[in-house]
């Protein structure tokens, strides 16, 4: 008898979620796709590559090993005749490739560890739950018993005694798992400074440690694991290297003997500090070698200290090659912006949607449009300097430079409405703006709150963007897709041309605190049509250009219409947005983008 056959892979959010390096975090992302597409490829050979509904493929190819597809966690497909057998070969492949993948990692790490107890945690780690429905005439009614059926069993967990524990350490990513390397790798606290200076760069070394991490036998999976054939260089860059991309464009761009010069520079005191670093060419920032294209997290002094602490380096070593670089340099700042932004996004109504569907060809299609929409984002967030993490399905996960960051949600959102708008499926999505030195997973967290904030506007169909400095409270818009990012994005370019002076946004803020904050102006009309005013005028004496002409009438006209007499918040609203555009607007100098009426916009 044919059945429908739901089956989900986790886990998801937790398993990539646990990572301190963004490397850690991308090959988590592609491990959980390798293995949807291992259990597909499975499905498919034994019922064919038609009976795959969700993802719907074109062939076997797109589920064969480090193929394009990023797959998503979960498979629907239609099986003619036992859905446990074809399920249990589903999983018997996914856990080939996961020994297959963790074989590999396992040889690119030099040191001794606890072998068996990292082989029990990695075979513990996926979440394999499958359900099947007998098919009815009704294919809409045999899929929405499915779903229920499914989410019934994945919040029904097994629980297990695990096959490991030790009273030993647990790993500082998770905290759940135990450490796999053994505490006589590590410094004691009273350690002489000789001691922990070779301690901590053998572990660099034989383990990709930093510090005092303690790492499980997943942490050290994700650590070490590689995609085979994707060129040269790393797979994902930092952080650090996000933020510090705009300075290195306009540096490489005017002044590439001098960027070369400093890479040269460190690989004489550490060649590791260039091999280790060096960048798959598809996050090319203008080198015309790729000896040189290196992670430009080495432009931050604080990185480069650390690197010094990891490879048992002196600091002054590493930091001369830097300093010698902005003594050299003309109007290269003293470092660059130390912010970068995250992009967490998928479908609104896609729930709506798939209940549209009548038939199993309907839902393929369905699957298909996201196929190429997931396919087409990387080239999009490629497109304008950012990275993607994962997209698979509907979900989007993506480090964006700043200079770049609206322009490469608004290229994401657009692609979706192009492939999913036939459906009257919208795409809402996060950013978070957050400091290279915070810790991955709070900015990943601060993400996930900006994307919630995008979802609970009514209508969805939203962008929502939030502004976490070091010091301060954090910031949030949220605005309809056309509506916000064409504002955040317009008032960059009045910063740009100082038609907004630095501090308007403060001395407007400081008006609001003086007036009894935004509950006085929620409660009072009048104080709203003061406040309003007085932004008004705080706009209006300044002066275009640092002074040098009037605002124009239609930029004036612009900045007026921020200021709402019959809405209480749209002031503090301005004020917000002011505050993140100028973000957006220096991390476009500092890459050296054409301020505006002076030509094009550059690509970045």
């Amino acid at each position: 008898m044919a059945h429908l056959l739901f089956v989900h892979i986790g886990p998801v959010q937790e398993f990539i979620a646990a990572a301190r390096k963004t490397r850690d975090l991308w090959f988590g992302s592609w491990l959980l796709s390798e293995l949807a597409k291992a259990a597909a490829l499975a499905i498919a050979k034994e019922e064919g590559t038609d009976a795959l509904i969700f993802p719907a493929v074109e062939s076997m190819d797109d589920l064969e090993t480090d193929s394009t597809l990023d797959a998503p966690n979960k498979i629907v497909a239609e099986v003619a005749e036992d859905p446990e057998a074809v399920a249990e070969k589903a999983n018997a492949a996914l856990c080939v490739r996961l020994h297959e993948l963790r074989d590999g990692a396992f040889t690119n790490v030099r040191g001794l560890f606890l072998c068996n107890k990292a082989y029990q945690q990695i075979d513990d780690l996926p979440e394999f739950y499958w359900v099947a429905v007998p098919r009815s005439a009704n294919y809409e009614a045999d899929r929405q018993v499915g779903e229920q059926l499914l989410a019934a069993r994945k919040n029904t967990r097994a629980y297990e005694q695990p096959s490991w524990g030790d009273t030993v350490p647990k790993s500082s990513l998770g905290g759940q798992l135990e450490a796999v390397i053994d505490e006589a790798n590590y410094p004691q606290t009273k350690a002489p400074d000789e001691e922990k200076r070779q301690k901590y760069e053998l572990l660099y070394t034989n383990y990709g440690v930093s510090g005092a991490e303690r790492l499980s036998g997943v942490d050290l999976f994700k650590r070490h694991g590689e995609r085979p054939t994707r060129g040269t260089g790393a797979e994902f860059p930092s952080t650090s290297h996000m933020a510090a991309l705009p300075a290195a464009l306009w540096l490489v761009k005017n002044h590439q003997q001098a960027w070369k010069e400093m890479v040269d520079a460190l690989g004489k005191v550490d060649r590791r500090l260039v091999t280790a670093h060096q960048l798959n060419d598809k996050y090319d920032f203008g080198v015309d070698d790729p000896k040189y294209r290196i992670d430009t997290s080495i432009l931050f002094k604080r990185r480069l200290e650390e690197q010094a602490e990891e490879l048992g380096k002196s600091v002054e070593q590493l930091t001369a090659a830097l300093d010698s670089l902005q003594k050299n340099v003309d109007h290269l700042p003293r470092e660059p912006i130390p912010y970068y932004a995250i992009l967490i996004g998928d479908g609104d109504g896609m729930g709506a949607a798939l209940n549209k569907l009548k038939d199993a060809e309907q839902h393929r299609a369905f699957s298909k449009a996201l196929s190429e929409f997931a396919g087409k984002v990387e080239e999009k967030v490629h497109g304008q300097r950012g990275a993607v993490i994962y997209a698979g399905g509907d979900d989007v996960v993506a480090l964006l430079p700043l200079h770049r960051a609206i322009e490469a949600a608004k290229e994401v959102a657009a692609l979706f409405r192009e492939k999913m708008g036939k459906y009257d499926a919208t795409f809402s999505a996060g950013i978070a703006i957050t400091h290279f030195m915070e810790p991955l997973s709070d900015s990943l967290q601060l993400a996930r709150e900006a994307e919630r904030a995008a979802k609970d506007l009514p209508g969805k169909n939203a962008l929502a963007v939030t502004v976490s400095k070091r010091s301060g409270a954090d910031r949030t818009v949220v605005g309809k897709w056309g509506d916000l990012d064409q504002t955040l994005l317009k008032l960059a370019k009045l910063h740009r041309l100082e038609a907004i002076p630095d501090g308007a946004a403060y001395q407007i803020q400081e008006v609001v605190m003086d007036l009894g904050g935004q509950p006085a102006l929620n409660s009072d009309p009048t104080l709203t049509r003061i406040v309003a005013k007085e932004a008004a005028r705080i706009i209006d004496r300044k002066r275009a250009q640092a002074g040098s002409k009037e605002v124009s009438p239609e930029d004036k006209q612009f900045l007026y219409a921020q200021f709402n007499e019959a809405e209480p918040r749209s002031v503090m609203r301005f004020v917000r947005m002011s505050i993140i555009s100028k973000l957006f607007a220096d991390a476009k100098d500092q890459a050296g983008e054409p301020k505006p009426g002076e030509g094009s916009e550059s690509d970045g």
